[in-house]
């Protein structure tokens, strides 16, 4: 009988033991990694309009490699933001093979939304951070801060 009772009381322990459901998961976060894609770097197109209220912007963005003078369709940013910046990395559509001329490519405006004000926080061309494709180049002289609060 003791035995019986053993096996009763452990096998209601097991029956708690079997798979639980998985508990729910939260929304996936923002993608903040750069859109596949040639690098682009960008500048204001109109550096008065931002504020620390801003919660929109116009970018004007540029291929970064050769292509005859045109930049192409722009891809829409990866937008990472942090307490103290908020980094706006842009690429555009891969350029057809051949060759191409090195005249420089035009500036394509281009709309950002942000989730959320600058308030405090600089704008930053992601193409231009440490090990990013365009740091290095006179796009990225100023680090690639685009724009700064005052203050």
């Amino acid at each position: 009988m003791r035995t019986a009772l053993t096996l009763l009381a452990l096998g209601g322990l097991l029956v708690g033991c079997g798979p639980q459901p998985e508990p729910a998961q939260d929304a996936d976060p923002p993608d903040t990694t750069p859109p596949t894609g040639a690098a682009a770097v960008w500048t204001l197109a109109d550096r008065k309009a931002v504020t620390g209220s801003s919660t929109r912007f116009v970018a004007r963005v540029t291929r970064l490699e050769c292509n005859s003078g045109v930049t192409g369709e722009v891809l829409p940013p990866a937008v990472l933001v942090t307490d103290t910046e908020v980094v706006v990395t842009f690429a555009v559509e891969p350029r057809e093979a051949g060759n191409a001329d090195c005249q420089g490519n035009d500036q394509v405006p281009y709309d950002v939304l942000l989730d959320e004000p600058l308030i405090g926080r600089t704008l930053v061309d992601g193409q231009c951070l440490p090990g990013a494709e365009a740091a290095t180049t006179s796009s990225c002289a100023d680090g690639g801060t685009r724009w700064e609060p005052r203050g």
